[in-house]
């Protein structure tokens, strides 16, 4: 924490107090009291305060104000500050939620856009997110020192400007900005030696924001340094979020609505004086607007000027303070028999018991248990010294419960780290786990430092949903039938599944279609589900999945159904087209190569079904089914010519699995000799052959001539079946089952003559 000297502090608190009426509002009706009517239980060091008023300025013009601010002690052992950088925007309270009772407060944090962040954002030592480092203006690139508060490993508080190098590792910090300003041309880029005494910034977790309003007790008002537009630093009636510290120790938050009826806002300078009458000796703007919130224990005190929170990606939150498990704890600490542990002399220990050292053998181990944590997602982390004479290879082994994979992870403890806490992994842990640290290799003479383990709450264990193919939506057809399996696993071995339940809704729909609710046991399950599109063409529809665990918190998973309602494609592979003329021989085989392609991945191709012409109607000629094909399909098509016409037509419609179809038509002009059909005049048009196309049967009738013979030849002439008419009459049924589909020549013979007539069967 920077160290103020009183003196300092108070001329500049006289400043202010001797200059707050001129400056605009008189802000002494400004009276906060505590709120005590908040949801849930806040710990000691931790209190809210609220207040809403009317204020005026020297003309006596009136100004609504309505603003909260948390006021949190540094200094105890019940509370942690967490910075959070989500993978996407989301309200405050969403982002609190994660964490469960775990949180007391957050607030937003710096400047964004759409989901990524403009401010710095450090978590655990890690930058994960840089200041702005330049920014474009009318003379030219400037590279803008902005500010940031940090919280440092070893409790104190730093507020200051900070400059990220292109490297996110590098960081350096500042006691003053560089004295950037758009009215002349830029300065150069910050470095370690500008602006001056600048050092490089290791902060525990930290955002930034700006501009920075109050620095050692001292009002700022020129905020040009930080080059910011005027819309953040002049307006008058801006919601705002802000945040400072005491020289004491605390932390003070503060949100101030504005652009409404019941709280006007305020501009930079007055919530500056505000925090300072608070007793804040450095104080740090945040982004404000829309985004302003303070959410406390899951409820949103203040009113977002947008009528309801916007989504944010990054937010500072006060949580419980992470649960440390000690060596002198026996209850969460063993050593294995002969290990040959040894107190260490010379190594920093956390807390009072010196660090324990584990000889490097690959057989010695220490234990720490569980036993008692609530089943969680949690940061792991490890307390060790540096030292030449630790080991280089130290496994830090997860074992969680008989049904999940144990998680390692490999740490050298003769690297040059500070002393401290060091960040294993991320790991879901439930109260039956264990961590066992050894060392995976022989190293005569070294040692594994054992010392306290610290688990972090980072939030709740939710578990895996996971569709076929690991795919998260596809394309289909309205009324096309969707099969699916989703798979749902857990990776917390306190957590078990419980229900799992699958139901449809069409985007723009508040309705819902309900497709399955179904009990579901262990640690893993896989539950398939059938469902029929309902969207229009060109409209989404959602499966959403939602699995209930043992302890009653709810997983949810999508799959996006976007409806395309294209037909597929079939086209003669010879000229791309979907019609084609072709001149063939009769009496010999025909070939042609069609390529048939469905409309999307998920509609495969299905059948092809031919038709030809006969007198004027389409009748089937034959039917291909596909099996398991992919979205396109190369397939040639071979008949025989026995034809009757010098012209015949040929349909091919080619069906996907969704019953869409499409079609192409071949024209044959057939050369050489045709078959000729006809009867003798006696029989004129007495007789009927029907039906055509047959199936398996054919009735051949005469009005009043009796039929004595029926013979049956293939296209060539060659005689197939003979049915003789024992006892003469004008009908005859002829049995054909025993044909293949196809065209034939049927040839009658009666009492006055004979009939040559073409029959199809299907």
């Amino acid at each position: 924490m920077n160290k103020i000297l009183r003196s300092t502090f108070f001329l500049g608190l006289f400043f202010q107090l001797t200059n707050a009426f001129s400056q605009g509002y008189d802000l002494s009706n400004i009276v906060w009291t505590e709120k005590i009517d908040i949801e849930g239980e806040l710990p000691s060091a931790m209190k809210v305060f609220e207040c809403e008023t009317t204020i005026y300025n020297e003309s006596q013009q009136e100004k609504s104000f309505s603003g909260f601010y948390t006021i949190t002690d540094l200094n105890s052992d019940e509370i942690a500050i967490r910075t959070v950088l989500g993978d996407e925007a989301k309200y405050p309270s969403q982002h609190m939620a994660e964490l469960g009772d775990d949180a007391y407060m957050a607030i937003n944090a710096g400047y964004f856009g759409g989901n990524s962040s403009y401010s710095l954002l450090v978590n655990n030592g890690e930058v994960l997110a840089d200041n702005i480092r330049a920014l474009g203006r009318d003379l030219g690139t400037y590279y803008p020192t902005r500010g940031a508060i940090g919280f440092m490993e070893n409790g104190e508080v730093e507020l200051g400007w900070v400059y990220n190098t292109t490297s996110r590792s590098e960081t350096y910090f500042y006691p003053q900005p560089a004295p950037n300003s758009t009215a002349v041309a830029p300065l150069e880029i910050p470095s370690a030696s500008f602006p001056e005494n600048g050092k490089m910034w290791e902060p525990h977790m930290a955002v930034g924001g700006g501009p920075v309003l109050v620095k050692d007790g001292i009002l700022i008002e020129n905020y040009d340094p930080e080059v910011f537009y005027s819309d953040i630093t002049d307006s008058k009636d801006t919601p705002r979020t802000v945040i400072g510290y005491t020289e004491d120790n605390h932390l003070i938050c503060m949100v101030v609505d504005g652009r409404q009826t019941h709280s006007r806002g305020l501009p930079l300078v007055e919530v500056a004086k505000l925090m300072m009458d608070l007793g804040c000796v450095d104080v740090m703007n945040l982004d404000g607007g829309g985004s302003s919130a303070m959410v406390v224990n899951g409820q949103v005190l203040n009113k977002p000027s947008d009528g309801k929170e916007r989504p944010v990606p990054t937010v500072l939150m006060i949580t419980k303070a992470p649960k440390v498990l000690d060596t002198e704890n026996e209850e969460v600490y063993q050593e294995n028999a002969d290990t040959g542990v040894i107190e260490s002399e010379t190594h920093t220990s956390y807390g009072s018991s010196a660090s324990r050292l584990l000889p490097a053998d690959s057989e010695s181990l220490v234990t720490y248990s569980f036993n008692g944590i609530d089943s969680r997602k949690y940061e792991i982390y490890a307390w060790f010294d540096s030292d030449e004479m630790n080991a280089t290879k130290v496994d830090y082994v997860v074992n969680r419960g008989e049904n999940l994979e144990p998680i390692s992870f490999q740490v050298n403890q003769s690297e040059d780290k500070e002393v401290g806490f060091h960040f294993l992994g991320t790991v879901d842990l439930g109260s039956n786990d264990n961590l066992v640290i050894s060392s995976s290799e022989n190293e005569e003479g070294k040692y594994v430092v054992v010392d306290a383990i610290k688990l972090v709450v980072v939030g709740e264990s939710k578990l895996d949903i996971s569709f076929e193919g690991g795919k998260t939506g596809g394309i289909f057809a309205t009324d096309e039938k969707v099969e699916n399996t989703v798979s749902v696993s857990s990776q917390n071995s306190g957590i078990s599944l419980s229900e799992l339940t699958i139901y449809a809704q069409r985007e723009g729909y508040t309705s819902s279609s309900h497709i399955l609710t179904q009990s579901i046991e262990g640690f893993e399950a896989q539950v398939p589900f059938e469902y029929v599109v309902k969207a229009a063409n060109n409209k989404k529809e959602y499966i959403h999945v939602v699995v209930t665990d043992n302890l009653g918190v709810v997983s949810e998973g999508s799959y996006l159904l976007t409806a395309r309602n294209s037909e597929p494609s079939i086209k003669f592979t010879e000229n791309n087209k979907t019609e084609i003329t072709k001149d063939h021989p009769n009496f010999s085989d025909f070939s042609i190569d069609l390529t048939l392609r469905s409309a999307s991945a998920t509609r495969e191709v299905d059948s092809l079904v031919v038709k030809r012409e006969v007198d004027g109607s389409e009748l089937v000629y034959d039917e291909v089914k596909f099996d398991g094909t992919s979205l396109e399909e190369q397939y040639s098509f071979l008949f025989s010519l026995n034809e009757t016409e010098a012209v015949s037509k040929f349909s091919f419609e080619m069906f996907d699995d969704a019953n869409y179809s499409s079609e192409a038509i071949l024209t044959l002009n057939v050369t050489g000799n045709l078959i000729v059909l006809g009867s003798d005049s006696s029989l004129g048009d007495d007789l009927k052959v029907f039906p055509i196309p047959f199936e398996d049967e054919l009735t051949v009738s005469s009005k009043n001539i009796k039929l004595l013979q029926a013979i049956v030849y293939d296209i060539n002439g060659k005689q197939l079946l003979d049915f003789v008419n024992t006892k003469p009459s004008t009908n005859m049924k002829l049995d054909l089952g025993k044909l293949s589909k196809g065209v034939f020549l049927l040839k009658v013979s009666s009492e006055k003559g004979e009939a040559v007539k073409k029959i199809i069967k299907k």
